[in-house]
This record gives structure tokens, C-alpha cells and sequence, in this order.
């Protein structure tokens, strides 16, 4: 039931997804604060697209790097991406989180990751 009713709440965001930010963020009208984002505290992202190749460009190799501010953008940031496991049929996810540390510890953090990976062990099984 809760499954379903996420995926109600995701298509029918999803049908809104071409209207511009900015447009969005006018219409809204949020009380604007540079202590925080005008629309969402908290992000959750999982990145399961695979990674494009880039050819080389007139013999000249391309190498694709991570780069991390690790500096939080949002009070809370869960980001999550399909990596391949031992069996590549079964690929296992991996991610990272970014928080604010004016808000929340590492503890509280720790505390997060283990409640969040219960909650994913129960769902598989």
C-alpha cells in the first residue's frame, strides 16, 4: 500500500517535471533565506544509469573524476548509485551522505545509514 501510493506521488511529479525552476520557485513563492534552500531540505537521489563513454578527442584520452565540494548543498543529501558486485547480474548499490553539521552529528548520521539499510533489507525481502 505504501509502495503504491509512492509510486501515485512520483508520476504524478513526474508529469510536472518539464516546468521550469524558475518558474516553479514564482509561483511557489517561498520565503527566501540563504540559510537554506527555498523548496526541499532534504534530497535522495539513486543514479542507476550507466556512465556514457567518452571517446577520446584527436588522441587525447578522457577520464571521467569524481569531484566533491564535500560541502552540503541541502540540510540533508542521500545520493546513491548502481555499482557492479561480484555478480553482474546482481549489481549492489553504494552511495554517500552530506549533511549539514550544524544540524545534525555523525552519530545521528550513523544512526540514518543503519535505520535506512534495515528498511532496504526488509523491502528485498
Amino acid at each position: 500500500e505504501v509502495l503504491e501510493r509512492v509510486r501515485h506521488k512520483a508520476l504524478n511529479a513526474y508529469s510536472n517535471q518539464d516546468v521550469p525552476f524558475e518558474r516553479l520557485v514564482e509561483q511557489l513563492n517561498p520565503t527566501r533565506s540563504t540559510a537554506h534552500q527555498p523548496l526541499f531540505q532534504v534530497m535522495t537521489a539513486f543514479q542507476n544509469n550507466p556512465m556514457p563513454v567518452v571517446a577520446g578527442f584527436g588522441g587525447v584520452s578522457v577520464t571521467p573524476l569524481d569531484a566533491s565540494t564535500r560541502a552540503a548543498k541541502f540540510d540533508l543529501d542521500i545520493e546513491l548509485a548502481e555499482v557492479p558486485g561480484e555478480d553482474p547480474s546482481a549489481p549492489i548499490a553504494a552511495g554517500t551522505i552530506t549533511y549539514a553539521t550544524d544540524l545534525f552529528d555523525r552519530s545521528t548520521i550513523e544512526r540514518l545509514v543503519g535505520w535506512f539499510s534495515r528498511v532496504v533489507e526488509a523491502v528485498v525481502g
